[in-house]
């Protein structure tokens, strides 16, 4: 079977994930918990360079694209 997905820019990536990140003034930009399925579903199937990594940091969720 053909992999037909493509290769994805930083800036790519982050158009797609936009709606999902949320900025509270002064704090960092984060993503709510609920959205990371949501996220998974969206870039996982159409990026074959994008890999999605969930753990913790410093005792605080942390989600990396």
């Amino acid at each position: 079977m053909t992999d037909v997905r493509r290769t994805a820019s930083m800036s790519q990536v982050l158009a797609d994930i936009k709606p999902y990140i949320t900025k509270k003034f002064m704090a960092a930009p984060c993503i709510k918990e609920q959205d990371i399925q949501a996220i998974c579903q969206i870039l996982l199937p159409r990026y074959k360079n994008v890999q999605l990594m969930q753990g913790l940091a410093n005792n605080k969720p942390d989600f990396r694209i």
